[in-house]
């Protein structure tokens, strides 16, 4: 009596009791034994990462009590790893007790690394790497560990996670320096073939170009082509550009003449060929005639459509012509006088042709009345030919008589050598002309005379002419006599 136990189920006691008197008596009690309730301990996470709140809920009874001043059903943040305990009461206020283990994981240490140093060139691969995890997640769709082309200056992030789940965050910038833009540029897109040029970069500080070409250095190219420079700048950034330069054949010009040997004076011409435009030396206008006087070479020079020249040249071999004269006939012949024969054209040889000319002789006859130019041409041993012209007048002289038998002009002796005289009977002139002349009308002698009357008598003595025909006219005012005399 008097000393506890422990009931674990409703039961009644009985009691007998003894007084000082040694009496007995009985007596009962019962009690009820609620059982326990099955106090539970739950949370939100059995094993956290360091810093991650928590909740712990206790169940199975009505009332919670937490130890290490949590309270039930409200997050806290666990400094370690911790056994927690939760006494619950229920509505008999019987109580039970449940317990729970947080473990706590450290956060790894991440890293987050570069394999460039400084700044890149946009475009350039770069491959960034997280480190103190097991599996990494980055920003900006970038894979761990895998290059990527990076464009513009970013700060990427990286996410690690280690074997407990936990993570943890790090950081690197990449620096990108933007590429030049670079220019490539010609002194001419299209030349002619031998033509040089000079390929200038920009937009950078230095310049390489392909096909062996130094930047502003001038170069004859060979043929068309596409140029490609690649141009660094201050920060080692490069870009490219491009320039096509076309090359142009050289036209195959010719040179041609419609007579490449000619007598001086005779008329060419020439005409280029194998381009669009020609242009010709020494005044000379391409498909134009012009007069040669002088053996030269010419040359042209032909342009094409695309302005490309060249040039061809042709010699005109010119003749020259032998100097011929003809002296001028200066005595009229009369239209009833017989033919004469031509001579007097010098050098000898030529041809002599007009109006009345016939095998070398002039017919007054066949001429008329009137005056006609008579042609004395000569053809050189190199088939040039020159001409020269002199007049030959012929007059009508009806009336005029040059028989001796008539008594009205009488020369004797004729034929003579040289000595002859003139006797005119029955004629008075004012003024009378005499003049001698040779078939070709050059004159040989002349004199006038004055008051001529009667019987009249002149005397000469031409011994120095030459052999051969000539003509003795008289004239006073519009009469005119002629008559032959032969020297022999």
């Amino acid at each position: 009596d008097g000393v506890a136990f422990a009931s674990s189920t409703t039961t009644t006691y009985n009691v007998v009791g003894t007084d000082v008197n040694g009496c007995t008596n009985t007596a009962s009690v019962s009690v009820t034994v609620n059982t326990l309730p099955t106090v539970t301990a739950t949370s939100t996470g059995s094993s956290v990462c360091s810093g991650t709140s928590v909740t712990l809920t206790g169940g199975g009874a009505t009332t919670y009590v937490w130890d290490n001043s949590v309270v039930d059903g409200t997050a806290f943040v666990p400094t370690g790893t911790t056994s927690y305990n939760v006494v619950g009461t229920d509505v008999n206020g019987c109580t039970n007790s449940a317990s729970t283990t947080i473990s706590v994981n450290g956060i790894p240490v991440v890293t987050a690394s570069s394999d460039t140093a400084g700044a890149i060139c946009s475009g350039t691969s770069v491959t960034l790497t997280g480190g103190g995890a097991t599996t990494y997640v980055w920003d900006n769709s970038v894979v761990d560990g895998v290059a990527f082309a990076s464009t513009t200056t970013t700060t990427y992030n990286v996410t690690g996670t280690d074997v407990n789940g936990c993570t943890n965050t790090a950081s690197v910038s990449v620096t990108v320096s933007a590429l030049p833009t670079v220019t490539a540029t010609s002194t001419g897109s299209s030349v002619c073939s031998g033509t040089a040029v000079t390929l200038t970069g920009g937009g950078a500080t230095t310049y390489v170009w392909d096909n062996s070409v130094v930047d502003a250095v001038a170069f004859t190219p060979t043929g068309t082509t596409t140029y490609n420079v690649t141009g660094t700048d201050v920060n080692g950034c490069s870009n490219t550009a491009s320039v096509s330069v076309t090359v142009n054949a050289i036209p195959i010009v010719f040179a041609s003449v419609d007579n490449d040997t000619v007598c001086s004076g005779t008329f060419v011409t020439l005409t280029g060929g194998g381009a669009l435009t020609y242009t010709w030396d020494n005044g000379v206008v391409d498909g134009v005639a012009f007069a040669a006087t002088d053996t030269l070479t010419y040359q042209v020079i032909g342009t094409d459509v695309n302005g490309c020249s060249n040039s061809s040249s042709i010699t005109v071999f010119v003749y020259e012509s032998s100097a011929v004269s003809l002296p001028p006939f200066t005595a009229p012949l009369c239209l009833q006088g017989s033919f004469i024969t031509l001579t007097g054209g010098t050098p000898v040889g030529g041809v002599y042709s007009g109006t009345g000319v016939s095998s070398g002789n002039f017919n007054p006859a066949l001429a008329g009345v009137g005056t006609f130019p008579i042609t004395y041409t000569i053809v050189g041993s190199n088939g040039c030919s020159n001409s020269s012209v002199s007049n030959i007048t012929v007059q009508d002289c009806t009336g005029i008589t040059d028989n001796i038998a008539s008594q009205e002009v009488f020369v004797y002796p004729n034929p003579t050598n040289g000595s002859f005289s003139i006797v005119i009977n029955s004629l008075i002139y004012t003024e009378l002309v005499i003049k001698i002349v040779d078939v070709q009308g050059k004159e040989i002698f002349s004199s006038v005379e004055k008051d001529v009357r009667g019987s009249y008598t002149k005397q000469f003595n031409l011994e120095d002419i030459s052999k051969g025909m000539y003509y003795i006219i008289l004239s006073s005012g519009s009469e005119i006599k002629t008559q032959k005399l032969i020297i022999q």
